[in-house]
């Protein structure tokens, strides 16, 4: 995840937007999520960290949902979801909110009859770390009652590479295994974000092995600009049981966990 900085930042938005649109690694959670909201017909969805509205070339084609909610702490990524929600005819609220902290949601979502799905697609969650990560599944946890759902959708830890290509940016400190290899490789292809990095920070990232969270981090000097965990379905059932949810389904794709939480 690029720090806060760098999403606030509107070239961040328009690159991500493109991006987004012709990358394929989302369809698997795409086909799942869509399935369950269809098959038992919510009225209302909220997005978590909806960015630019990625999801809405396949919320308007369920006859079930009349509302649709997105909530996003960055304001350059609610002007594009604003204006591609305009292109594909949706009616959306938009609302301007902290995921730990939901209180402007809280105000419109307690009004609700009907059952809701709380959506956080495309490893939103990941880009937090694991405290931040229990904090925004039991603050959506609070706000949900009977019949709602939250669809959770996380990038599986990723396998052993055959032939790894090391980027100049890559260092790692800590010893070179294929594992460390292939996570500095996950962060390394997202180069549509390193322009907008460089013209916030004036300095493409480096991308090190985070001992403390085991994961890799990429860095503009000192400052950790991008964090993006990936999971094992331990650690998704973990994070459930801890947070007193139920595990409805769990669905291996290629690319993704697809995890559907009552």
């Amino acid at each position: 995840m690029p720090s806060r900085d760098v999403w606030f930042w509107p070239k961040t938005a328009r690159l991500y937007g493109a991006a987004i649109k012709s990358a394929h690694r989302g369809q698997d959670d795409e086909v799942i999520v869509k399935k369950s909201l269809a098959a038992q017909g919510f009225a209302s969805v909220v997005s978590l960290g909806v960015g630019d509205g990625r999801e809405f070339a396949w919320l308007k084609g369920l006859k079930s949902v009349k509302k649709i909610i997105g909530v996003d702490y960055s304001a350059a990524m609610l002007a594009q979801c604003r204006e591609n929600a305009a292109k594909s005819g949706i009616r959306i609220d938009l609302i301007c909110d902290d995921l730990f902290d939901l209180q402007n949601l809280e105000e419109i979502i307690t009004k609700e009859k009907s059952s809701v799905a709380y959506l956080c697609l495309l490893n939103t969650l990941g880009n937090f770390t694991r405290e931040k990560r229990v904090r925004i599944v039991l603050n959506v946890r609070r706000l949900m009652k009977k019949g709602d759902r939250l669809a959770l959708c996380l990038y599986k830890k990723p396998g052993s590479l055959k032939r790894p290509v090391l980027p100049g940016q890559l260092v790692l400190k800590n010893g070179v295994d294929g594992r460390r290899i292939g996570l500095a490789l996950e962060y390394a292809r997202n180069e549509v974000l390193w322009s907008a990095t460089y013209e916030r920070f004036g300095c493409l990232p480096r991308f090190d092995y985070d001992k403390a969270a085991n994961d890799v981090a990429a860095y503009s000097g000192q400052k950790k600009v991008f964090f993006s965990n990936r999971f094992s379905s331990q650690e998704i059932k973990g994070m459930c049981r801890f947070t007193g949810l139920e595990v409805e389904r769990l669905i291996e794709g290629k690319y993704m966990w697809t995890a559907i939480l009552k």
